[in-house]
């Protein structure tokens, strides 16, 4: 035998050679060459204060931005140079700033720092930038942004309008009819909006009628006297109509009621002035039968029971005008919106032309006829008694040398129209308007033209502008040319000047951009489902107005209505929006055709109902014009599945819907407030939809005008109702900042919002409790699906939130002791949430998906315990059909608290259902917005609850945010603000076979685009902005499975492997567009060479302790396994997969060889066994995966199949290996082997095919038994099956299980009696069967509820085969119990399979029998006669068709107490009797005499209206002595609060019988 020396370096040279494929050998051919480069390093799309070539700012550092364009990969900008000059052509020569070279990667928020700002002024600025190789790009294209008049300073114009005759009624008399249907209600008069004003109340509380006169100033309530009415309204006719008089003359105002003078009241606080109607709270009434008149002249009259509503608020029925809640009704009838124009002059160039403008209401404005800008209700929606917005507009090519004339329409808008369900007039009572044109000459020369008195006006056509209930107009009252040179308005008043409460004071430029009509949407389709009733589906659910064309006689009305849905008959639903009236009215011109489009309202709807019209319309009569806040739309998203891109569409539309000049809830109903709860929830996925900085910028500035002197934050901003500080509401103001500072990068939004968010931050602390909150207002999880969840787990968890994010904000501007205080308090609080909400098995307080959701998400849980709180929350969505629960605040976080947790598959299942609820069965309903509710349309059809019922709200849309991270993989960096750098990590789920999406960041367009193979291997296109780094997450076999642009992912340009985590391959990457695939054969291969590789590492370790033949021998044979390696890898790249596999196999063959000599050497003692072991090692891992490779190459699948369903102890098992072969050529050498679990049986049966053919299977059966003695459990069998192909064997492993069940079932169990009254006894019969071959003895044990008593514990039991035995258990309910069902188990084990619950329910029966005393809450003679005392907020209602009174949850820590007779010096039995609306957490204490009796914990599971009874025993004789108690109902904060309708107390029963 002849042997070649070959030296120990040598080898590993050889093998290093061989296994180091170049990568366009291993991976494929390389790609074809790239275009010709561009500019090496470019500058786009420079933006000042976001926004491009921006006019009006008057931000004192306007921040610069822009992009990093390259052809290179990996680009970061490692300085900047800015310059500014005066004009474009002064930037070679910056005559106002230059940065100078300034080290930065900073390229999206750069403050300017030059000199001080002009206003009015132009400034031109460009940038260039150098990279980290010190490559420099070309100077930019010049962009400029113009300041605009500095606010106030800078203002010279006066506020206009037109007063209404309503403003100068003065003496004059009001009268209606009124029917009190609660409470009471009140007559504004002489009122300059519902501020300023008398308001006469006529009020029935109490059990007796009252005159109650009112005089308001500035907001301000002062109650002038309280009149008795009982001699003219007895106490049975309180609630039947009633004709109400007042007459104001002078300082004297006369009252009649039922034509009888009843009061005359004198003040002269308000002298003239519009009157109104009012209802507060709970109140209501209908109002009918409305005039006002002076002297023998009718000035109004309105029956208001003709369907028409002349008033701001209320809902038009039959018997008259119903007004409800907290309502100011305003008369609106006689305010028409005036016209506005002045004529001037140009005499001379124009260089330039700026027109600043604004309004109290909203407004239009033409030059010369000719709209100037395109937005829609500017100024927008502020607290004007705070700020006022102004707007900048370009018209110098809109002014023309000589006359020209300048022109504007006013309409109500937020200020002086509706606001919500409140009634108009919520600011002031008419719309004013404040304009300045400023026109600069070519030679220097600056004119102004500005509103003041000197403008003309005149009422216009505009009957009616108001935002909820819709537009009035009346062609005919527009006069032709009206806004042009020329025009004659001698006809027309003097504008009027004032009235403005000082607002140019609080002028300031406006900061996002403005609402336009963005979209148009034809009509679909067209049905007249009543005759002359036709309706126009425009197909999607939009927010915005409508085009209609229409030709007619002059006079004729067209009724305009929008509706979100339709009824079952076709017609337009809408009831769900309550009292506003959403709609329309055009009254033609007769000119002809005409176009008519509202200018001052705006509605939310899918569905366009026309009455009135002439003729028969068609589809092009009616066209939708979408309007919503401009923001850049700034994300793409697509993905295989139809139901989900349907899904990302609704999120979108919702979002552009209710961002209308702020962020609001719903745009169809009397609502469109701008509730701090949703954006809470939705501005994460906001901001992947459309660029949100400078929208929620403006809003957060909306917000501090709201927010409460002590620190808390609103409801609603601007303000305009509710409360403040509810949990998940009030931390808007925390979480909003946090979002636009994560992902824009904007650190001066939480500088200029920090000492606010302090402020709340020490409201929080001083409200709570030992690191605890339980004050979590009235919402909590607002519209979960009966599974509620406690005030202090919401609370708690959401103070450790903001506090934390707090934290994080104070760090990034530099303020590090508050960070690091915040942080400390932040752990404090979650360690305190943990101890007081969360169990060791990790449930959390209330078992709410919600409660599972915050702890995970907000990071409250120490590892472990965060493992088990996710089982919980899986557990949870099991017990709910694998269905969603949650409400508003659960949501957003359902999903990533379990994918982040391990629970993908739960977290796509979600996702994916299309049944209720879920947001699939929305989209089955024909849903193209988000719903309020999970039940907006129930199952069967119908409408879900009228009273709140949006189908077009952004809330639940919550889960966008989960869908761009996980599905498309785009996430956001924490630790990176902005995307610097983020991470990109597709997480493929459910039946997703694709999806691709873009996001345009600040620093440019982020993509990804993913799909499966056939084989489900990913590909991976990525696109990462200049400027910008990332992280790749690949889910890989091995890093050898990665390639990007056709080569090893890990050797490509900019490619650097970070490592392998938990079967994902992790990459960093720099800008540019990439190319990454799986390819599970490459990692197979690539795994095989390292198991070569390694094998070669320990051959030279070993080569000493061998003998030189057996070195030689072993390192040859590890070269040959190279060399065969090499070539099958090779021979993959060039896509040989038949050469491939039999490359494979002949290195299966070497390696099987080389296997059986290592183990051969060692049993002769030539090779220490330890050695051979350890090559054992290396070489099973070779075999593992060059047999893996070998499957996919050759087409072979092996599977384990078992029986599906339940095996017994003892009992024989078919199970069967199967080989299909899916490939081309005949596999050889079958074989298999199974593995007997301990104590089975295994034995091959049957024939056994050594071979299969292509497109075959074959089968290997084997009968296994299962051990007599094998405890319930799911048992694994593994095993392993094997084939030849060519020369080489390659073994697959097999695994599969099977589930034993217990031999002995537990049968059928029943209960007599059927059911237990309290201490009563019930006895369990239940049914053992031995479902086995074999005997079976052992015990069956009965364990009950906490209280209950059962007998035996413990019995034994005997059966054998097939036998069966009854045995009876008694159980003894407690004394103290609450009613419903008790579950009982039986249990012949320890496993879920050897237990049985079942069932007992107690029953109460109310009245008892024997009472010693009984209290009837909310009736007013019964808690007199016990002595009743209640906390501030208590309050009484009727609720489950009981009188109840409540402690009130919105104010935690409230009481009730009263007297309750009781036995002199014995023990006693209190029951209650509680009233729920929901499923509900309540918990509360119970005190006897000032000490603790009970604490009342008690989750109702079913939803509805509904009571639960529950009693428990006082046995304190000390207290009892004097025959009677005092009751103390103490709300504790941490649920709902008690609401009770009966207390009694009973003597103690006497115990049962032989007891």
């Amino acid at each position: 035998m002849r042997v070649t020396w070959m030296p120990r370096s040598g080898l590993s040279a050889v093998l290093a050679l061989l296994l180091v494929v170049p990568g366009s050998a291993v991976a494929g051919p390389a790609p074809a060459g790239a275009a010709p480069p561009g500019p090496e390093l470019a500058v786009a799309d420079l933006t000042t204060e976001r926004a491009t070539d921006p006019i009006g700012l008057d931000v004192d550092r306007p921040r610069l931005g822009w992009t990093i364009n390259s052809a290179r990969r990996g680009v970061l900008q490692q300085s900047y140079q800015v310059r500014v000059a005066s004009s474009p052509a002064r930037l070679g020569d910056a005559d106002v700033w230059d940065s100078g070279r300034v080290s930065s990667r900073n390229s999206t928020l750069v403050p300017y720092a030059g000199p001080a700002l002009k206003p009015r002024t132009r400034y031109a600025w460009q940038v260039r930038v150098w990279d980290t190789t010190g490559r420099a790009s070309g100077w930019s294209t010049p962009a400029f942004w113009e300041t605009g008049v500095q606010g106030p300073e800078g203002w010279r114009a006066d506020w206009i309008g037109l007063a209404p005759p309503t403003e100068s009624w003065a003496d004059y008399t009001v009268a209606t009819t009124v029917r009190v249907e609660r409470d009471a209600a009140g007559i504004f008069f002489r009122a300059s909006g519902p501020g300023n004003a008398y308001m006469w109340q006529f009020s029935v509380t109490g059990g007796a009628a009252k005159l109650r006169p009112h005089l308001r100033v500035n907001g301000a309530w002062t109650v002038l006297k309280e009149v008795p009415l009982a001699a003219v309204v007895p106490a049975d006719r309180l609630t039947a109509p009633h004709s109400l008089r007042i007459s104001a003359v002078g300082d004297t105002f006369t009252t009649w009621v039922d034509g009888i003078q009843v009061d005359v009241t004198r003040n002269a606080t308000h002298r003239a002035g519009s009157v109104g109607l009012r209802t507060s709270t709970q109140e209501a009434a209908v109002f009918s039968d409305f005039s006002v008149t002076s002297g023998d002249q009718t000035l109004y009259a309105a029956p208001l029971t003709d369907g028409e509503n002349p008033f701001g608020a209320g809902t038009s029925t039959a018997a008259g005008l119903r007004v409800s809640g907290d309502a100011e009704a305003m008369l609106a009838a006689l305010d028409a919106n005036p016209l506005l124009r002045r004529g001037f002059r140009v005499d001379g160039k124009v260089s330039r032309a700026r027109v600043y403008a604004s309004a109290l209401g909203v407004y239009e404005l033409s030059l010369n006829g000719q709209r100037v800008g395109d937005h829609e209700l500017a100024p927008g929606w502020t607290d004007y008694a705070k700020r006022v917005q102004y707007q900048t507009y370009d018209v110098t090519g809109q002014l023309r040398q000589g006359d020209n004339a300048f022109a504007a329409m006013v309409g109500d808008g937020w200020y002086a129209g509706s606001i919500a369900w409140f009634g108009s007039d919520f600011y002031g009572p008419r719309p004013l308007l404040s304009a300045q044109l400023v026109v600069d000459y070519a030679d220097g020369r600056s004119e102004t033209v500005r509103t003041d008195g000197s403008w003309r006006a005149t009422p216009g056509p505009f009957l009616q502008s108001d935002l909820i209930h819709g537009e009035t107009y009346d062609a005919r009252r527009l006069p032709a040319g009206w806004d042009a040179p020329g025009f004659d308005d001698a006809g027309w008043s003097a504008a009027t000047v004032g009235g403005d409460n000082g607002a140019t004071a609080k002028l300031v430029a406006q900061v996002d951009p403005p609402v336009r009509v963005t979209q148009e949407l034809p009509a679909r389709a067209l049905t007249q489902p009543t005759p002359g009733t036709w309706i126009f589906d425009l197909g999607q659910n939009m927010v915005g107005k409508v085009r209609l064309r229409v030709d007619g006689p002059a006079g004729t009305t067209v009724r305009i209505r929008h509706a979100e849905v339709l009824n079952p008959d076709g017609t337009a639903y809408t009831a769900n929006l309550r009292t506003a009236r959403a709609t329309d009215h055009y009254r033609l011109g007769g000119t002809g055709p005409e176009v008519y489009e509202p200018t001052f309202t705006f509605h939310g709807f899918r569905y366009v109902e026309l009455t009135g019209f002439p003729g028969t319309p068609e589809l092009g009569t009616v066209t939708g014009l979408v309007m919503h806040t401009d923001g850049e739309l700034s994300s793409e998203f697509s993905t295989s599945n139809p139901m989900v891109n349907q899904l990302h569409s609704n999120i979108t539309w919702g979002q552009r819907g209710n961002f209308l000049s702020i962020p609001t809830d719903t745009p169809a109903r009397d609502e469109r407030l701008g509730w701090t709860g949703d954006i809470n929830v939705f501005a994460e996925t906001a901001t992947f939809n459309m660029d949100s900085l400078t929208f929620l910028t403006k809003w957060l500035a909306d917000l501090r005008d709201a927010q409460s002197a002590n620190g808390a934050y609103p409801d609603v901003a601007p303000r305009a109702c509710c409360g403040d500080g509810a949990t998940g509401w009030a931390d808007a103001g925390i979480t909003v900042p946090h979002t636009l500072w994560q992902r824009y990068g904007d650190t001066r939004v939480v500088a200029e919002h920090y000492d606010s968010m302090v402020r709340y931050a020490g409201w929080l602390e001083a409200t709570s409790s030992g690191h605890r909150r339980t004050n979590a207002g009235p919402y909590l999880d607002w519209l979960n699906l009966d599974d509620p969840t406690p005030a202090g787990v919401l609370g708690t968890a959401y103070y450790a939130h903001s506090i934390r994010l707090l934290g994080e904000m104070a760090g990034a501007i530099g303020r590090t002791a508050d960070a690091t205080r915040y942080a400390a308090l932040s752990k404090q609080i979650a360690d305190a949430f943990v101890e007081a909400y969360v169990a060791a098995d990790g449930t959390v307080q209330g078992d709410s998906q919600t409660g599972y959701v915050l702890a995970i998400g907000m990071d409250l849980l120490p590892g472990a315990l965060r493992t088990r709180a996710a089982d919980r929350l899986v557990a949870n969505l099991e017990r709910h059909d694998w269905h969603l629960a949650t409400g508003f605040l659960g949501t957003p976080d359902l999903l990533p608290a379990l994918s982040d947790t391990g629970h993908l598959d739960v977290a796509y299942r979600l996702l994916l259902n299309d049944t209720y609820p879920s947001w699939g069965y929305e989209i089955a309903k024909g849903a193209t917005t988000i719903w309020e509710r999970w039940n907006s349309i129930m199952p069967d059809g119908s409408f879900g609850d009228v009273s709140m019922n949006s189908f077009n709200h952004y809330a639940y849309g919550a889960v966008g945010d989960w869908m761009y991270r996980t599905v498309a993989g785009i996430q956001p960096d924490a630790a990176n603000p902005g995307y610097a750098h983020l991470t990109i990590a597709p997480q493929p789920g459910g039946n997703l076979r694709s999806a691709k999406a873009s996001y345009r960041s600040v620093h440019g367009t982020i993509g990804t685009d993913w799909r499966l193979d056939d084989q489900g291997q990913l590909r991976l296109s990525v696109t990462v902005p200049g400027n910008t780094t990332a992280t790749v997450r690949i889910p890989a076999p091995s890093r050898h499975a990665v390639t990007e642009g056709g080569r090893p992912a890990e050797r490509a340009d900019g490619v650097r492997l970070r490592g392998l985590d938990d079967g994902v391959a992790v990459f960093e990457i720099g800008s540019g567009s990439y190319s990454f695939a799986v390819d599970r054969v490459l990692g197979d291969l690539g795994e095989a060479g390292d198991a070569v590789t390694a094998a070669s590492t320990l051959a030279n370790e070993v080569a000493g302790d061998l003998s030189w033949p057996l070195a030689v021998y072993l390192r040859v044979r590890l070269a040959q396994l190279a060399i065969e390696l090499a070539a099958a890898r090779l021979a993959y790249a060039a896509g040989n997969e038949q050469a491939t596999a039999a490359g494979v196999h002949r290195t299966l063959a070497t390696a099987a060889d080389l296997d059986r000599w290592l183990r051969t050497q060692a049993g002769a003692g030539r090779i220490p066994t330890a050695t051979a072991e350890r090559f054992g090692v290396l070489l099973t891992r070779l075999d593992q995966r060059l047999s893996a490779a070998s499957s996919t190459l050759v087409g072979a699948v092996v599977r384990l199949e078992l029986p599906v369903g339940e095996a017994l102890p003892g009992d024989p098992v078919r199970a069967t290996v199967v080989l299909t072969n899916a490939g081309r050529s005949t596999l050889t050498g079958l074989a298999s082997t199974l593995d007997a679990p301990e104590g089975w049986t295994v034995r091959p049966v049957g024939s056994r095919p050594g071979s299969v053919a292509p497109g075959k299977s074959v089968r290997h059966d084997y009968d296994l038994r299962v051990s007599a003695g094998q405890s319930p459990a799911t048992v694994p069998v593994t095993g392993s099956a094997s084939y030849r192909h060519r020369s080489g064997t390659a073994t697959m492993p097999l695994t599969g299980s099977l589930v034993v069940a217990p031999a002995v079932s537990i049968g059928a169990s029943t209960v007599e009696p059927a059911t237990v009254e309290p201490g009563g006894t019930a006895t369990i019969r239940t049914v053992l069967r031995n479902r086995s071959t074999a005997r079976v003895t052992g015990q069956v044990a009965g364990s009950a509820p906490d209280g209950w008593r059962v007998e035996p514990a413990v019995g034994a039991y005997d059966l054998a085969p097939g036998a069966q035995v009854t045995l009876d258990t008694v159980v003894t309910a407690p004394v103290s119990t609450t009613e419903g069902a008790a579950g009982i188990v039986v249990a012949t084990g320890s496993t879920e399979a050897e237990r049985r619950t079942v069932e007992v329910p107690v029953r109460f029966t109310n009245p008892p029998g024997t009472v010693l005393d009984h209290v009837d809450l909310g009736a007013a003679a019964s808690e007199q006669a016990h002595g009743l005392v209640a906390s501030q907020y208590s309050g009484t209602s009727t609720e489950a068709g009981l009188t109840r009174r409540y402690t009130n949850v919105s104010y935690p820590g409230g009481y009730f107490e009263f007297d309750l007779a009781v036995a002199p010096g014995r023990p006693f039995v209190l029951r209650a009797v509680e009233t729920y609306d929901s499923a509900q957490l309540k918990d509360y204490d119970i005190l006897v005499d000032g000490v603790p009796a009970h604490v009342r914990a008690y989750r109702r599971p079913v939803g509805g209206l509904g009571t639960v009874s529950y009693q428990f025993v006082v046995d304190r004789p000390e207290v009892t002595g004097d025959g009677v108690v005092r009751v103390r109902f103490q709300d504790t904060g941490e649920g709902y609060d008690p609401s009770v309708a009966d207390v009694w107390s009973m003597p103690m029963p006497e115990p049962p019988a032989g007891r």
